[in-house]
């Protein structure tokens, strides 16, 4: 059965985010929930001087104008695009798949889009947040039109070059 969560849209999407001071950012912790219907995670503030172990995805937005998806950040409902949508099923079915939590930072949840002075001020700290994760990870979207076998090309590729050819 469904289970029903406040939307959070416009100044109650503030409610999700707590202030953050220069040099911190947002990780979501995914939650290890294989059944349930949404994606469920908790935010957590860290340091970029010394930050708890995380991931990082690069991924295409997708269609703003196209009505959102909802996850739950900390018990509230938050709206992302299908893209990103598609992409956290993926890496929670591969934390499920691992036993192991997956600590993501992504631009779309972690950083608060309705406050322009935060997101400026993350923004400019974007390469340092890439640079210290522990894993880029690139998110092209759900296989389609043979694109594994472009994925399967760029892994040959990377092996030729690993061997020195």
């Amino acid at each position: 059965m469904p289970v029903a969560f406040p939307l959070a849209s416009g100044t109650e999407t503030d409610d999700i985010y707590q202030p953050l001071e220069d040099g911190q950012i947002r990780v979501l912790e995914i939650l290890l929930r294989k059944d349930e219907e949404f994606i469920t995670g908790n935010l957590k503030i860290t340091n970029l001087d010394s930050p708890t172990a995380y991931n990082a995805l690069s991924y295409v937005w997708g269609d703003l104008s196209k009505p959102g998806s909802n996850v739950i950040i900390d018990g509230k409902q938050l709206s992302v695009t299908e893209n990103c949508l598609a992409a956290l099923q993926e890496l929670r079915r591969e934390a499920f798949l691992k036993s192991q939590a997956q600590v993501i930072w992504i631009d779309a949840i972690c950083i608060n889009q309705n406050n322009i002075a935060e997101r400026n001020q993350q923004v400019s700290h974007m390469g340092e947040i890439y640079m210290k994760a522990q894993k880029l990870i690139i998110w092209l979207g759900p296989q389609a039109d043979n694109s594994d076998e472009a994925v399967e090309i760029l892994r040959d590729l990377l092996e030729l070059e690993d061997r020195g050819v």
